[in-house]
């Protein structure tokens, strides 16, 4: 199985030459890196050049002509790899050395899986970590919702937040030929690509820290747009998770209806009508569990309107 990183750049001088050594000093190396900048101004370009002159593994350098963002920097990187197995990678982390080993197994012994995420240690600046917390933790994918994952409510944990931080991220480049991850309009790359995975089934996790994940003062996202995990119909009403079945239906009709009850969070009046109709569904998809989504929505629909009525 080849493998390609596409790693995007922009003004990463301080955190790149660390990132691409460990890259290159894998115990199973990749078979190439795609570079893709988006209009640095500092010495990113001349760093990387400078490490692709002696790298063991081909490194393709791309400058953008315009500055495209994040979103498009990545699917350009994605588009320009070679390898069966394409790595999403930021520039200022640290992959721990056997990263790419372990995907590859992972993948090799999960084929009908096309995405993967891991776990990450996170430091800061200095690559010191500040917090007994993973990265699993502050994004809310703890071991409770990894558990409500593996029996089925997927998408209904990645329906409230992100739980895929696409620097941990691998994935099949089968998985995205031929579709216009811009397409979907949800704002984050790696969002995308793990929303999607999840609702078709695709997606999986390791659970092992892979890498070490930096904050600092000059990420673009970081943590700052991650909710932690308290959407309420997961929160468990007994210890006995025995008692969670999994769900019945098929991803397509839960998909079809999650997007209809989001849209009740839209509607400036009428969202507790137009939620009351709606209740036989929740009874027939989530069974016992109805009144717990049920309640959630309607939670959030008064929320936002009562904002939409303060912001007036």
């Amino acid at each position: 199985m080849n493998t390609s990183v596409a790693l995007c750049t922009y003004n990463g001088a301080k955190y790149i030459e660390e990132q691409l050594t460990s890259i290159l000093n894998q115990t199973r190396p990749v078979d190439e890196i795609v570079v893709c900048d988006d209009g640095s101004t500092d010495e990113t370009l001349k760093i990387v050049e400078k490490i692709a002159q002696n790298a063991s593994v081909p490194v393709h350098i791309f400058l953008n002509e315009k500055n495209l963002g994040y979103f498009k920097n990545f699917v350009k990187a994605m588009s320009l790899c070679k390898g069966d197995l394409i790595f999403l990678c930021d520039q200022d982390d640290v992959w721990r050395e056997d990263k790419v080993e372990k995907i590859v197994s992972w993948f090799d012994t999960h084929k009908e899986k096309e995405v993967v995420f891991t776990n990450a240690r996170i430091i800061d600046g200095n690559g010191e970590s500040f917090t007994s917390e993973t990265l699993w933790d502050r994004v809310g994918f703890n071991a409770r919702m990894r558990w409500y994952f593996d029996k089925g409510y997927g998408q209904e944990i990645f329906t409230t937040a992100n739980r895929a931080t696409g620097a941990t991220m691998a994935l099949r480049k089968t998985f995205w030929e031929g579709r216009d991850l811009m397409s979907y309009h949800i704002e984050h790359h790696d969002y995308t690509i793990a929303y999607l995975a999840v609702v078709l089934g695709n997606c999986g996790y390791i659970s092992e820290i892979l890498m070490s994940y930096r904050i600092h003062s000059h990420n673009v996202i970081g943590l700052n747009y991650y909710d932690l995990c308290t959407y309420s119909p997961l929160r468990a009403c007994t210890r006995d998770f025995n008692q969670v079945s999994n769900l019945p239906k098929q991803s397509a009709e839960r998909y079809d209806f999650i997007k209809r009850r989001e849209s009740l969070y839209s509607k400036h009046c009428g969202w507790f009508v137009s939620g009351v109709a709606l209740l036989h569904t929740y009874i027939n998809l989530y069974g016992e569990w109805w009144y717990r989504f049920f309640a959630f929505d309607m939670y959030i629909c008064l929320k936002q309107g009562l904002n939409r009525l303060k912001n007036k």
